[in-house]
C-alpha cells in the first residue's frame, strides 16, 4: 500500500480488475489515483484523475484487459477537461444571466468574467500551448475578448460581451478542443509547449492543467453564487 493511502470500494473499478487508491487527505470524489495490478504487483500511474467515485468509468475507454491495463494518457486528460466543464456548467445553468455581471458588495470579480476567463484559458492551455496558433482561432473570439478577459485583465462592471455571448465563447473553445485534441499522437504528450507556462512545462501538463484552472475558476462561481443569495449546489 502507498504511504499515507487507503483503498476505496468501487464496484465499477473492482469489475475492471482495478484498485481505487487515494490519499487519506484528499476526498475521494474528487481526486483519485488510479493503480492497476500487474503481474509484478501494484503499480501507481502518473497521472491523478478526476471523477465521482460513483462513476462507471464509462470513459475509459483506451484500455486492454489482458493480464494488465493501459490506459490511454490522452484520454484521461480529455476526460478531466470534460469533467470540469461539466461541473462549470452546472453552475452556469443555476445563475441567471442577469446575475453574471452583479459585482457582491466587497467583491472584486463576477461570474461573467469567471467565465470569459475560463473560456480564453481553454483555449491558451488546450489548444495555443498544444500545436500554436492557426488561422481559424480567429472565428473563436475577438481581440476585444481577450482584453477583457485574459492574462492580467480585471472585471469590469459591464462589457460590450452580454452573458449570451460570452457563453457562446465558452461553448465555442471548448467544441474546437474537443475536435482537436483526440487526434494528438500520445508521444506528443510529452513535447515541451511552445509558448512556456510555469505550471505547465508539457503538453500533458498543460492539458491537466486547463482542467484544474477550470476547476479553480468553478470553486470561485460558487463562491460568488453564494455572495449573490443562491444555495450551494
Amino acid at each position: 500500500m502507498l504511504p499515507h493511502h487507503s483503498v476505496v470500494d468501487c464496484q465499477p473499478a473492482r469489475e475492471l480488475g482495478w484498485s481505487v487508491v487515494v490519499p487519506v487527505s484528499v476526498q475521494a470524489r474528487l481526486a483519485a489515483a488510479l493503480v492497476f495490478k500487474t503481474s509484478g504487483g501494484f503499480e501507481q500511474s502518473s497521472l491523478w484523475v478526476r471523477f465521482p467515485i460513483h462513476s462507471r468509468l464509462s470513459w475509459c475507454g483506451s484500455m486492454h484487459l489482458t493480464g494488465e491495463a493501459i490506459v490511454s494518457r490522452l484520454q484521461l486528460a480529455i476526460e478531466q477537461i470534460v469533467f470540469a466543464r461539466n461541473y462549470t456548467i452546472e453552475l452556469l445553468d443555476q445563475t441567471p444571466k442577469a446575475e453574471w455581471f452583479r459585482l457582491p458588495p466587497g467583491g472584486v470579480s463576477h461570474v461573467a468574467w469567471q467565465v470569459g476567463h475560463i473560456a480564453f484559458a481553454e483555449y491558451r492551455l488546450a489548444l495555443w500551448r498544444i500545436r500554436g496558433p492557426q488561422p481559424q482561432d480567429d472565428a473563436l473570439f475577438s481581440p476585444e475578448f481577450k482584453r477583457l478577459f485574459g492574462v492580467n485583465s480585471v472585471p469590469e462592471a459591464d462589457s460590450a460581451y452580454p452573458p449570451d455571448e460570452i457563453r457562446a465563447v465558452l461553448d465555442r473553445v471548448h467544441e474546437q478542443v474537443l475536435r482537436e485534441l483526440p487526434a494528438m499522437n500520445e508521444a506528443e504528450l510529452d513535447q515541451p509547449v511552445p509558448h512556456p507556462h510555469p505550471f505547465a512545462k508539457s503538453k500533458l501538463l498543460a492539458l491537466l492543467w486547463c482542467a484544474n484552472h477550470e476547476m479553480l475558476h468553478a470553486g470561485q462561481i460558487g463562491l460568488l453564487r453564494r455572495h449573490l443569495g443562491y444555495p450551494p449546489l
